[in-house]
């Protein structure tokens, strides 16, 4: 029993003292808008997406990369769904309004953006074209064509928290010797 109570009165001190205790709130993927794009004259949509709750450095490539394959591959639309571009909304922080009148107010929220191509492969999936990386209020393109495939693949596969206020991505690995 004073144990029960011993732990109910550390809870209840850390509460007062941090504001909130420190048990992580659950995340959500919640749809914020969509967007007609156009590629060679053949239109598509450009979807954003809004974690909720969600802290810088942790989730990674390799997580968004599913849940965006997931989403492409899932979603229904009069159109094809070519990109997913993810949001990330702070604990306690205010969505934007979602119409472009408001890009600036967004971007402050933007983490990275999967870009699928017209072709389709053997199993009737649309094909990954390339990754945007929102580092430091500036994207960062990898073409999955102009790019080492092997590295890009190791980065879709990455199970490594994503930093976007660092660079550190683009340091590839270093050449065995």
């Amino acid at each position: 029993m004073i144990r029960i109570v011993f732990i109910c009165l550390a809870l209840v001190l850390q509460f007062a003292c941090t504001g909130e205790p420190e048990i992580k709130k659950k995340q959500s993927i919640l749809f914020y808008s969509r967007h007609v794009g156009s590629n060679n004259y053949i239109n598509s949509y450009f979807d954003r997406l809004v974690i909720t709750n969600y802290q810088n450095n942790t989730l990674s490539i390799g997580s968004l990369y599913q849940i965006a394959k997931h989403y492409i591959d899932t979603v229904k639309a009069d159109l094809p769904v070519k990109m997913v571009l993810f949001l990330g909304l702070k604990p306690g922080g205010v969505l934007p309004n979602p119409k472009i009148d408001y890009i600036d107010e967004q971007k402050k929220l933007y983490i990275m953006a999967f870009v699928f191509n017209d072709t389709r492969d053997s199993l009737n999936n649309l094909v990954f074209d390339n990754l945007s990386l929102w580092i430091n209020s500036n994207w960062y393109t990898l073409n999955y064509g102009s790019i080492n495939k092997n590295y890009m693949d190791t980065l879709l596969k990455s199970d490594i928290p994503f930093d976007n206020t660092k660079m550190l991505i683009y340091q590839r690995p270093k050449k065995q010797k």
